[in-house]
């Protein structure tokens, strides 16, 4: 758990690194039917090349089903096609691209979980060892 999470960690902080450029809304809705999201796709030129993204702009996943569904629309209200909006790219393979550079909420729950877990072995095993004495 702390090793995948620790991963993702890694991942969003070589993002930090990437080139931004200005990018164009061409949509916002929300998908889904259970676990309902935003979704804006956006539009962003590099080197002459048009490429089109798609971002849920690091939305919480967790809630009950009317909860996610206001919050996604409320998320999808603030752009209308045409905004233009800030667009984090990967400049060795700009296909890759982003609207925000956040870990996702999961990657913090791993890591949160894997320390509890850990911290729990130690105490078991010493107390263990304690009891053995």
């Amino acid at each position: 758990m702390i090793h995948n999470s620790t991963e993702d960690f890694k991942r969003y902080n070589e993002m930090t690194k990437w080139s931004t450029i200005n990018g164009v809304i061409l949509d916002g809705k929300v998908v889904g039917e259970r676990a309902k999201r935003p979704e804006l796709a956006y539009n962003y030129h590099v080197d002459g090349v048009t490429y089109t993204g798609y971002s849920d702009l690091a939305t919480p996943s967790f809630g009950g089903k009317n909860y996610r569904d206001q919050s996604s629309r409320a998320v999808v209200s603030k752009y209308e096609k045409g905004d233009s909006i800030h667009v984090f790219y990967n400049p060795q393979n700009p296909e890759q691209s982003v609207l925000k550079i956040l870990p996702k909420w999961s990657s913090y729950l791993q890591y949160g979980l894997g320390i509890i877990f850990l911290v729990l072995a130690f105490t078991l095993l010493f107390s263990g060892l304690l009891e053995r004495k």
